[in-house]
């Protein structure tokens, strides 16, 4: 539930294409994980190994940091409007 507000929020606010795409799909596979755990459960160690299973690419660090950001967008948009 809390994924699908953010992600209509985000629409709203006119996001560029590129970026409503790589938002979706890294919370897709963050709810497709964790879908079932309260948003609170997200800690720090539980995101830095969820990405660390994504594997890596040429990019990984750059790639990694930008997921890391999205999904930690994602956590404070959540914890500001009490999910």
């Amino acid at each position: 539930m809390a994924v699908a507000a953010f992600l209509q929020h985000k629409a709203q606010r006119r996001v560029s294409v590129w970026y409503y795409h790589r938002l979706r799909r890294v919370l897709g596979l963050v709810t497709a994980r964790y879908g079932r755990l309260p948003i609170a459960s997200l800690t720090a160690r539980r995101v830095k190994a969820f990405l660390s299973s994504l594997g890596s690419g040429s990019n990984a660090t750059k790639t990694f940091n930008n997921q890391r950001a999205q999904i930690q967008t994602f956590l404070h948009w959540a914890e500001r409007r009490g999910f």
